[in-house]
C-alpha cells in the first residue's frame, strides 16, 4: 500500500470526512498511514475530549500520528508559511506517496488553511507526493461548488466508522454516509 499522509486541522476530521476510508487503509498497512492534526482543540476540556477519542481510534486502528498544538479557529493567526513548514518536515520525515486533507472550498476557515497549506508543501517537483487528494467534510460544503471526481464505497467498514464516529461524543456529528468523496488535485501520469 502507498504511505499515505491524512493532514486535518483538527482531531475529528479524520473520522467526519473519511473515517471508512481511513479503516479501510489501515486494514491493510496500518504502519502506512499517518494523521497530521494542526489543532488540538477548543480550549483544554475540549482538547481532553477530542485527544482521549482521537487516541481510541488510533489504538484501534493502528496509524502513525502528530499533532502539533494550536486551538481551532486560531490558524489563521499562523502565517501561512509557518503552517507550510510544519507540513513540510512531516512529508520530509514520512515520506508519503499520496496525501489526502481538506476541501480548500469547506467553509471552515481553519480546513481552508490547512489545505492551503498541505498543497504548498506537498509540490510534486519537491517532495516523493504522487497523488494528492482533497476529502469532502459532510455538513462543511453546503455553498461550495466543488466537484468531487473520485467516491470510496464504505459499506464494508460502515461498523467501525460508526464506532469511530460514537468516540467523538462532545462533537456535533454530520450525517453518517456510506460513501465518501474526494476530489484529485493531482495524479502522477505515466504511460
Amino acid at each position: 500500500m502507498k504511505r499515505t499522509l491524512v493532514i486535518v486541522a483538527h482531531l475529528d476530521d479524520e473520522t467526519f470526512g473519511m473515517g471508512g476510508t481511513l479503516a479501510q487503509m489501515c486494514s491493510q498497512d496500518p504502519n502506512s498511514v499517518k494523521i497530521l492534526s494542526l489543532c488540538t482543540g477548543r480550549d483544554e476540556r475540549n482538547t481532553l475530549d477530542r485527544l482521549g477519542a482521537f487516541l481510541q481510534i488510533q489504538r484501534k486502528l493502528g496509524f502513525k500520528w502528530s499533532l502539533k498544538d494550536h486551538l481551532d479557529m486560531e490558524l489563521e493567526m499562523v502565517p501561512l508559511k509557518d503552517i507550510t513548514r510544519i507540513i513540510e518536515e512531516e512529508i520530509k520525515t514520512f515520506l508519503p506517496q499520496r496525501i489526502f486533507t481538506l476541501s480548500e472550498n469547506d467553509i471552515h476557515q481553519d480546513h481552508k488553511i490547512v489545505s492551503h497549506a498541505a498543497k504548498i508543501a506537498a509540490r510534486p517537483s519537491r517532495t516523493s507526493v504522487e497523488e494528492f487528494y482533497e476529502f469532502r467534510t459532510p455538513g462543511s460544503e453546503p455553498y461550495s461548488s466543488t466537484f468531487f471526481d473520485t467516491v470510496n464505497d464504505v459499506r464494508n467498514t460502515i461498523a467501525i466508522k460508526q464506532w469511530m464516529f460514537d468516540q467523538y461524543i462532545t462533537e456535533n456529528k454530520p450525517p453518517l454516509e456510506m460513501i465518501e468523496q474526494f476530489k484529485t488535485v493531482y495524479r502522477k501520469f505515466e504511460i
